[in-house]
């Protein structure tokens, strides 16, 4: 048998593929003469080496080998480039500042909130009364909430004013970048509009993307038809289509302080259960025993009709493409390389989008099958069960335990919690789920029999109200969820050599790699000292970012107190959005700290902080013969200030 490296040539493309797009995305460059002139010089030294002797390609193969991953490399870095709107002309944002209107076009499903509809356009051209320019380039619009804007839908045009503004980074300690999130996908800006400044335009664009979007929302209302209650619809929408917009805040908690948000996120594993099921129903008939080719091709056009009805969101768009590679590695007739597989899907999910490197879905979802092809096998192999009934039951535990392991650093690094019920949440939900899936399909397919669909609907309804309870219970538990965990880039990285380390000496049983893995796990625990050291003589005072308010924290070790708690907490979001993720990342709980003491008058607070004396003021409506003796000015509410006024009013040691 050859070398896994030599049999896993995709392996060996996608590793310095995936190492060129990370080069760019840590150092961006909109120079594309420069990535060309990479590429021709590797091609170029490549192709000379080809005229060269057999002495000097054997004594220097090593040579050839950095000259073709250099070149891949290359061809990652430009790839991730030319993706890059501001890499070309065309981008709105080059010339957006000179119109006053914008011609866009609505590229997704509009969200309906509170108080706006949420649209993702494509700028498609920028006029004003006398001139219009073509233009390219992504941006996310609110419109004021109207029954216009509500009926606006996928592929419709419209003419906006140009409000167009940057989306402003969060600057509040461990919270999440939402300017940063939208920069990965190419959005730099967004605009808030009035009812009074847009108007749709008689066109609409027609293509591949309101097909599917049409396919999803026809597919949502036959849900919506026959499970009217909100409580069932919303997670069949999640779990069949992948639109999670209509599950409550409370469920979605639940599902996922259980370990199975999975199950409604629609990701790899119903793809999975799609393309096996249609794969092993098939190959149970003679017609197909002896034509397996026949067989997965049909799977495979099934799987990808199921994609096209969930309106091909990118989570199953990168399912399709690998159980697709894994196909058509089996219709090879030979034993298919599952990672080479994984790698050829990557590979070209990348070339499409490069900046999926960066998606937390597609990090997870690759981990999740590289998991399962590393660990299931040993797992299941510990033990061996005569029952037919039992060994299936160890099959889903072992496959449930193997996709933790890769995931279980990524899932603590993002999401700051893990759940420890996962193991017997998914044993419950995944059987039940899965009937519930198949279910929802054929009540898709049979909506033109309403007596059948209506059975099967009040069928989906109990079972989803079942799952939805037992969750909820589960959920509720006190040690159903091991949160409020903060680790670093470097505790990550150091928690993925641990498992590689532990792998390698368990699979190989070479001792060496044993000492290896103790050391990176002293390498971590001492990590862990200088965090809570840090943690412990931390002395810091925060001001936080909160819309159309002022809050200020006073930390000292691991204790915090916050004398604006009242108002801003009357806003939940606060609380969930700003002021949790800081106590994370801060390792911080309230406390009443004595060391705090405040007075002040109106518009000017005075506090006194670790001997320190701190003031906050939102006007300059006062005046003193004698310098005020402030450590630490706080100017809240946009309040303006001459600077010659602050050197008369405070003394110097500011």
């Amino acid at each position: 048998m050859l070398p896994f490296w030599n049999e896993s040539p995709f392996v060996r493309i996608t590793a310095p593929f995936i190492f060129g797009i990370a080069c760019y995305l840590l150092f961006p460059s909109y120079q594309i003469f420069t990535a060309v002139g990479g590429l021709l010089f590797c091609g170029v030294c490549i192709f000379c080496l080809q005229f060269t002797s057999d002495y000097f390609k054997l004594t220097h193969a090593t040579l050839k080998g950095i000259l073709i991953n250099a070149f891949v490399s290359t061809f990652g870095y430009a790839v991730a480039l030319i993706h890059q709107d501001a890499s070309f002309g065309q981008w709105y944002k080059h010339q957006v500042a000179n119109y006053r209107f914008a011609m866009v076009t609505i590229d997704e499903t509009p969200e309906l909130k509170d108080k706006t509809v949420k649209a993702v356009v494509q700028v498609v051209g920028l006029c004003d009364t006398a001139s219009y320019i073509s233009t390219k380039g992504k941006a996310i619009i609110y419109f004021q909430k109207s029954n216009e804007a509500s009926a606006i839908r996928q592929g419709d045009r419209l003419l906006i004013k140009n409000t167009f503004k940057e989306i402003k980074a969060n600057t509040n300690p461990g919270s999440f970048d939402y300017a940063n999130y939208c920069r990965t996908k190419n959005i730099f800006q967004s605009a808030f509009l009035k009812t009074q400044e847009w108007k749709q335009t008689s066109l609409h664009t027609n293509d591949y993307k309101t097909l599917f979007a049409s396919m999803n929302a026809d597919a949502r209302n036959v849900l919506k038809k026959y499970l009217p209650d909100s409580s069932t619809h919303g997670v069949a929408e999640a779990l069949l289509l992948g639109y999670r917009l209509d599950i409550s805040e409370d469920t979605w908690k639940d599902y996922s302080n259980t370990g199975i948000v999975h199950i409604i996120a629609i990701s790899g594993m119903h793809m999975a259960m799609v393309y096996g099921s249609i794969r092993w129903l098939l190959l149970w008939i003679p017609l197909f025993k002896k034509r397996k080719k026949l067989a997965l091709i049909l799977a495979i056009s099934a799987m990808w009709c199921f994609a096209l009805l969930t309106g091909l969101p990118a989570s199953v768009g990168r399912a399709a493409v690998m159980f697709s590679f894994i196909a058509w590695g089996e219709m090879q007739n030979q034993q298919v390389n599952v990672l080479n597989m994984l790698a050829a899907s990557a590979f070209c999910m990348l070339c499409i989008n490069p900046q999926l490197l960066l998606d937390v879905g597609f990090q997870l979802s690759y981990l999740a099958v590289m998991s399962l092809v590393f660990f299931y096998s040993p797992i299941y192999k510990m033990y061996f069960v005569d029952n037919r009934l039992v060994d299936w039951v160890w099959r889903l535990v072992a496959a449930t335990m193997a996709a933790q392991i890769l995931t279980f650093p990524l899932c603590i690094y993002y999401f700051h919690q893990f759940p420890i019920l996962f193991l017997v949440s998914n044993l419950f939900a995944v059987p039940l789920t899965t009937l519930i899936l198949y279910a929802e399909i054929l009540l898709i397919g049979f909506q033109m029999l309403p007596p059948i669909v209506a059975w099967i609907g009040s069928l989906i309804s109990h079972l989803i109200g079942f799952v939805n309870q037992v969750v909820a219970v589960f959920g509720n538990l006190g040690f159903a969820v091991w949160s409020e965990i903060q680790i670093s880039n470097v505790q990550m990285i150091l928690l993925f050599l641990i498992i590689a380390f532990l792998a390698y000496w368990l699979f190989r049983k070479r001792p060496c790699y044993l000492i290896y893995a103790l050391s990176t796990v002293a390498l971590f625990c001492l990590s862990l000292l200088i965090r809570q050291y840090d943690i412990l003589t931390q002395k810091k005072v925060v001001v936080y970012h909160v819309a159309k308010q002022k809050s200020i924290e006073f930390i000292s070790g691991n204790a915090f107190t916050n004398p604006d708690i009242d108002s801003t907490l009357q806003k939940e979001k606060n609380e969930k959005y700003i002021f949790h993720p800081a106590h994370i990342y801060f390792g911080v709980s309230e406390a009443k700290m004595p060391m705090v003491s405040t007075a002040g008058m109106s518009g000017i607070e005075l506090f006194s902080f670790m001997g320190k004396r701190v003031m906050r003021m939102d006007n300059n409506h006062f005046h003193t013969d004698t310098p005020l003796p402030i450590d630490l000015l706080i100017i809240s509410k946009k309040c303006y200030l001459d600077t010659n006024w602050l050197k008369k009013i405070f003394e110097q040691n500011i």
